[in-house]
């Protein structure tokens, strides 16, 4: 037994020691800075589609609705290691003679440089812009099937197209056929369907029971045609609260909330990311608002606080702790979206091509999507140090409650004035010489014979100010005097009692 216990003491000795060393070295977290790597393929790629299914959530609400089969798209169509999920780009391609594949006008891959085309893309479905998309607005209830998302951002995309085409030369190819590749068509034919009346039938589907998320198509559509993407993107300089909640028995310091937020280009924001630099290794990190340490600050969105932990308050210098928030941005430009054809299919299993006329398919060029480019703005800001004011009982040590307590600023004069408690009093004073005065004290001290009680100090802000004032008890004199008191009754008492005694004895003797 005794061997088992020396063993667990050095075993948890050599834990301890370990997370010590692992707590001195670990005193920042990571940010990056630039252009994030985009992870994109490129070149000609293929998908992993294998004829899982459609969707069409609009001809599903419409019924029997013959012009619903326009609204049809690709299920779980991503690329070949089903890591990003794929749109199909254009609708009706030009219908090859053979099944030889087709191949789209202009370079391939293919930048996409429409604004609109881009806002769809960006703000709807996508993995990595989950808090500033769409959906995230909860204008039509909350959408949290993937697939419900990728359908409406594929109509959305086809809608833009087809109420721009004319502009969207690029992209809405003549087919050579009496229509081009962004039309809305009646079934197969050549019988085009308006944008009108695409929109009407998108809300009249929207206004059936359970279908109301498909507003969200018009909403993205309308954002696209307003949406400039020009912006420079840029975050706010940090303010917050200087002060801070300070624990002195579990020897913390705790900011106030810190809240981030976007100057410009708000509609391309996607999150931020917190880097904590630490030089004096005191083990200050990253919380959520509740105080629970955060192990990774490289997604993060609303506030966050920081935790200092300290040893000697006099000896503190929290103006070296520097925080960096670097915000994410949608890329304005370079979007390095592919845009390529599928494999030629050997039949018409393969429904990223439509069969037409026995031996004729439409062939389908496809949108990547899932991933973005970004573009990091970042701001900087120290920590504060602060003055601390102590009002101290000198018999006790203890702070002492209930004594009005005055900083003057010599330069300007002007005052702070507060009732010290049974904590210290913490203030954010600027550089400069002040002076601190009790000017009405506690119950049972009093002030010298000049009626007031004063000490200068100097704050500089390059470490925490530190400032103690002491108070001694009034001697209290009465109770000297109660002694006194108490002595004559005790002496009146016995002589009472004597007097008594006495007369009852001589009654006794007369009687006797």
């Amino acid at each position: 037994m005794k061997i088992i216990k020396n063993a667990l003491i050095t075993l948890s000795v050599f834990l301890v020691v370990a997370f010590s060393f692992a707590l001195l070295f670990k005193d920042s977290y990571a940010i990056s800075d630039g252009v994030i790597n985009n992870t994109l393929p490129s070149g000609t790629w293929t998908s992993n589609y294998s004829g899982s299914g459609t969707l069409n959530y609009i001809g599903t609400a419409l019924g029997t609705n013959n012009k619903s089969n326009n609204f049809i798209t690709y299920k779980d169509y991503k690329i070949n290691n089903s890591s990003i999920p794929l749109y199909s780009y254009m609708k009706n391609l030009s219908i090859p003679t053979t099944k030889e594949s087709i191949t789209v006008e202009g370079n391939n891959p293919e930048a996409i440089t429409d604004k609109g085309m881009l806002y769809i893309i960006s703000h709807g479905y996508n993995k990595a812009n989950p808090n500033n998309n769409i959906f995230s607005t909860n204008t039509y209830g909350s959408v949290t099937d993937n697939n419900i998302k990728q359908y409406i951002t594929q109509i959305a995309l086809w809608l833009y197209m087809y109420e721009n085409k004319t502009t969207l030369t690029k992209y809405c190819i003549p087919t050579g056929a009496g229509y081009n590749a962004c039309d809305f068509r009646v079934n197969d034919s050549t019988t085009l369907v308006s944008s009108t009346d695409v929109r009407n039938l998108i809300k009249e589907a929207a206004s059936k029971s359970g279908y109301n998320y498909l507003n969200y198509i018009i909403l993205l559509v309308d954002n696209a045609k307003t949406y400039s993407g020009e912006q420079t993107s840029k975050m706010n300089d940090i303010t917050y609260n200087n002060m801070y909640t300070i624990n002195e028995t579990n020897k913390y310091i705790i900011t106030d909330t810190i809240t981030p937020s976007v100057s410009s280009n708000k509609t391309n924001f996607m999150y931020y990311e917190v880097e904590l630099s630490d030089p004096d290794k005191l083990g200050a990190y990253i919380t959520d608002i509740n105080g629970n340490k955060l192990s990774n600050t490289s997604v993060m969105n609303g506030s966050f606080r920081v935790y200092i932990p300290f040893k000697d308050i006099k000896n503190l210098d929290l103006s070296k702790i520097t925080i960096k928030v670097g915000g994410h941005f949608i890329k304005n430009n370079g979007y390095g979206y592919t845009v390529t054809n599928s494999t030629t299919a050997s039949n018409s299993s393969n429904n990223l091509m439509n069969k037409y006329n026995d031996n004729k398919y439409q062939k389908y060029s496809n949108l990547l999507l899932g991933d973005l480019a970004t573009e990091v703005n970042s701001v900087s800001f120290k920590l504060d140090n602060f003055t601390k004011i102590s009002k101290i009982d000198i018999t006790t040590g203890k702070e002492l409650p209930g004594a009005t307590l005055e900083v003057t600023n010599k330069e300007t004069n002007e005052k702070i004035t507060w009732v010290s408690t049974d904590t210290p009093h913490y203030l954010k004073l600027e550089d400069g010489n002040y002076t601190l005065c009790e000017t009405l004290p506690p119950k049972n001290y009093k002030l010298p014979d000049g009626g007031k009680s004063c000490i200068d100090f100097a704050v500089d802000n390059s470490k925490v100010t530190y400032v103690k004032m002491e108070n001694a008890p009034i001697p209290n004199t009465g109770i000297n005097k109660s002694y006194i008191i108490y002595a004559i009754g005790i002496i009146l008492v016995i002589f009472g009692i004597s007097t008594v005694i006495y007369v009852i004895t001589n009654n006794k003797k007369r009687e006797a």
